[in-house]
């Protein structure tokens, strides 16, 4: 049976609800107009977004690169799936030391227990969707467990080695996007996505996105 698509998008017929029988929409040579999966899963409501420094007040980064001392961590916990969307970490001030960031992704949950705890937003502002994850920033020392552990790998590195103490202008923005890097993690039934920066006693801002999904989505 051939499949058979509307052409034409001028106007589109439009449904207000799930599981109705639609026409795929098509341009006149049958070249099909999709959705990306990240606008998908947003559409959803299964994308979640945190803050670690707003406005005018940055936070204060870890004192050094340490596997115990995080500057932002996502625990997702058992029966659900995580997925990094997107990291930018913005440098406001910095000292010394090579400033650098890495972003691992752990089967081991990171488990904070000394820093600031922070709030999990969902990207669909009405929120259909709560967020199952815990999230922290600015880490004390021994304020997370290793994520070093078990089933990992640093998924995103960068660095800014010629200007340690960010005097540069502008201040360097580390980001990382899995729609343009085409790769990415995928966490089950538990693990994290930590990110740690280099330079002594620098300040700034991260944001984070990522997706959570019932681990029935895949398993």
């Amino acid at each position: 049976m051939a499949l058979k698509v509307l052409t034409g998008v001028s106007s589109p017929t439009r449904k207000t609800s799930d599981g109705v029988l639609i026409n795929a929409q098509a341009m006149r040579d049958g070249s099909l107009f999709t959705a990306g999966w990240i606008e998908r899963l947003t559409l959803e409501g299964r994308v979640f977004a945190a803050n670690l420094g707003t406005l005018t007040s940055p936070a204060t980064f870890a004192a050094s690169m340490s596997a115990d001392e995080a500057d932002f961590l996502v625990d997702i916990p058992d029966a659900i799936i995580g997925i990094p969307i997107s990291i930018e970490y913005t440098l406001q001030t910095g000292t010394t030391g090579v400033s650098e960031v890495c972003a691992v992704a752990s089967s081991t949950l990171a488990v904070g227990t000394a820093g600031t705890s922070l709030t999990a937003y969902n990207l669909r502002l009405d929120s259909p969707n709560a967020s199952q994850a815990t999230v922290w920033g600015a880490l004390d020392s021994a304020g997370n467990t290793t994520p070093y552990t078990g089933n990992r790998f640093e998924f995103f590195r960068d660095g800014y080695a010629s200007d340690a103490s960010v005097t540069g202008t502008p201040s360097p923005t580390y980001r990382w996007s899995a729609k343009t890097n085409s790769t990415f993690p995928v966490i089950v039934d538990g693990g994290s996505i930590t990110i740690f920066h280099g330079a002594a006693a620098a300040t700034g801002f991260i944001t984070v996105t990522w997706a959570e999904l019932p681990k029935s989505y895949i398993k």
